[in-house]
């Protein structure tokens, strides 16, 4: 039998009983009070943790070392169309992207090939960004950003679709330039805010 046990000055000692088999009793007693304010920090900090993953516009992915995930928001499953009973954590990185494949999300890749990338990309050590296009013609942009541990997190974001992005340059040339068929300057800057 285990109880806990708080002190008038607020320590918190628990004290573990058991039988013994001559009949008489033993009582280990241990102060758990750091222990317990530590998984109290533990719990709050999973708590902001969980809501910060909630309610974020990006769709987040975290994986280790052996390409394990490890964490997945809702946004990241609905951006590249995965079904949450299979991508769970757990599952290995070639699974998840086949299991993409086998739904219809990207375009034109293959497994080997959207594989391969992230291999490279992780065997560099440098943050890289990765943009996809998804069937349908969304784009999504993911920067596989590779932690000391060997694993990685990858924010993933949703490119307006191409209907909505118009080149700035165009609205700045007068409309007889327009209707003529002047070019536009090569560096083009996209507005997306409308």
């Amino acid at each position: 039998m285990t109880v806990q046990i708080v002190t008038g000055w607020g320590t918190v000692i628990e004290a573990t009983s058991r039988h013994m088999p001559n009949g008489g009793w033993i009582t280990v007693s241990e102060n758990v009070t750091a222990r317990l304010r530590t998984e109290e920090a533990l719990r709050e900090q999973n708590l902001r943790f969980d809501a910060a993953l909630a309610n974020m516009a990006q769709g987040l992915s975290m994986f280790d070392a052996d390409q394990r995930l490890t964490v997945c928001n809702e946004q990241y499953l609905k951006m590249f169309g995965m079904d949450p009973e299979f991508v769970k954590p757990g599952i290995k990185l070639q699974d998840a992207l086949k299991h993409c494949i086998d739904r219809g999300v990207f375009a034109d890749s293959g497994l080997d090939a959207l594989l391969a990338q992230r291999l490279e990309a992780l065997a560099s050590n440098q943050t890289r960004v990765f943009p996809f296009e998804l069937a349908g013609g969304r784009t999504v942009s993911s920067t596989l950003c590779p932690m000391s541990n060997g694993g990685w997190s990858a924010p993933s974001r949703t490119s307006p679709s191409a209907g909505r992005r118009r080149p700035i340059a165009s609205q700045l040339l007068p409309n007889s330039a327009r209707s003529t068929g002047a070019s536009t300057p090569r560096s083009t800057t996209w507005r997306t805010d409308w």
